[in-house]
């Protein structure tokens, strides 16, 4: 996306909190050839996942492998939430209609395809 102020590509932030290191820059490649400006935020811990939020001012999509209990309780959900975000579980089931919080699921194994697809609907939800 280019900025009609200042002509300059600017693209979105993206969490990736993933606890392997392999599998999070994997991620992280897929989204910069989906998003070639995006601004990756990597976590390893709930912890450096809400401190690397506090940070920024809007996130894009944030993908994690998490389960949707320790998600919802986390106040990484409302963290997301606040700042524009779609959230993406690694290998969860999407919630139930009418959840409080939403996200959609990303089955295990998955393909560069498959995430880039989910992230350009995640993006066409916010």
């Amino acid at each position: 996306m280019i900025t009609a102020a200042s002509q300059t590509p600017c693209g979105g932030n993206y969490l990736v909190f993933v606890h392997d290191s392999v599998v999070a820059q994997d991620i992280g490649q897929a989204i910069l050839v989906h998003d070639p400006y995006a601004r990756i935020l990597n976590a390893s811990t709930l912890d450096d996942a809400v401190a690397v939020l506090s940070d920024v001012p809007t996130v894009t999509v944030a993908l994690m492998s998490l389960a949707p209990e320790t998600f919802v309780g986390s106040g990484l959900a409302d963290a997301i939430s606040m700042r524009g975000g779609q959230t993406v579980l690694i290998d969860a089931h999407q919630p139930e209609p009418g959840s409080l919080y939403q996200w959609r699921g990303l089955e295990i194994p998955f393909s560069d395809e498959a995430l880039r697809g989910l992230l350009t609907l995640s993006e066409a939800a916010a």
